[in-house]
C-alpha cells in the first residue's frame, strides 16, 4: 500500500515519504526523496515513447496502414489532431498498403499512393509482397530514391483478397518464403538500416 499512488490507495490509508532508488543508463543508482504528492525532486530521464530499431518517436501513436484509407489527406488530418491534442505530431503514420511489384514497375497510381506530404516525418510505407525478387527491388528503390524512412512489411492482413494470393497473414505460414521475403527486404537496403525495420 505504501508504494501505491495516493489516488489508488483505499480511503483511510496513508503513505510515508521514503527514499526511492532511481537509475539511468548513464548514471549509477542514486537515492532521491519524494516530495509530498509523489513527485520526484529530480526529473526522470527522457526516453522515446516508442522505439522501432533505430527509429525513435516521441509519441506512442501509430496509425495502422489501411488500404484505401490512410492516404496523404487522411494522415494529414490525423497528424493535425495529434498536434491539436498534444502539441506535437511525433507518431508514426503509415501510408496505405503498397504492392511491391506495382511500385517497382512504377505504376502511376501506386507512386501517387506512396507519396508523402512535405511535413511528414518519419515517412512510413507498408509493403505488400509475396515475391522475394520484387521485395528486394522495391526495398532498394525506396532506400535509394529516399521515398520512405521506414518500411512496414504486411504480414498480418487477414482479408481474403490478400491471403488467397499468399500474402498478408498467410505468408508467415510459409516459413521458407517468409524468410526469403524478409531477407530480400533487408538486402535491398543494406546501407540504410533505419529503413528496414
Amino acid at each position: 500500500m505504501r508504494d501505491m499512488h495516493p489516488e489508488l490507495r483505499p480511503p483511510g490509508t496513508r503513505c510515508e515519504n521514503r527514499p526511492v532508488t532511481v537509475s539511468t543508463p548513464d548514471a549509477p543508482e542514486t537515492p532521491t526523496a519524494h516530495t509530498p504528492g509523489g513527485a520526484s525532486r529530480r526529473p526522470a530521464p527522457t526516453r522515446p515513447a516508442l522505439k522501432i530499431g533505430p527509429l525513435e518517436l516521441a509519441s506512442p501513436v501509430v496509425l495502422a496502414p489501411m488500404a484505401g484509407v490512410t492516404n496523404t489527406a487522411f494522415r494529414t488530418l490525423c497528424r493535425e489532431q495529434e498536434r491539436r491534442h498534444t502539441g506535437t505530431a511525433a507518431g508514426l503514420y503509415v501510408c496505405e498498403m503498397i504492392t511491391a511489384r506495382a511500385l517497382v514497375e512504377r505504376n502511376p497510381r501506386t507512386l501517387h499512393m506512396a507519396s508523402f506530404a512535405p511535413d511528414e516525418n518519419p515517412r512510413s510505407l507498408q509493403l505488400y509482397t509475396t515475391d522475394p525478387e520484387y521485395t528486394y527491388r522495391a526495398a532498394r528503390m525506396l532506400a535509394e530514391e529516399d521515398m520512405a524512412d521506414h518500411i512496414d512489411m504486411n504480414f498480418g492482413c487477414p482479408v481474403p483478397k490478400v491471403t488467397r494470393r499468399g500474402g498478408g497473414s498467410a505468408l508467415p505460414y510459409k516459413r521458407r518464403l517468409f524468410a526469403a521475403v524478409v531477407g530480400a527486404a533487408v538486402r535491398g537496403c543494406p546501407f540504410y538500416p533505419s529503413r528496414c525495420v
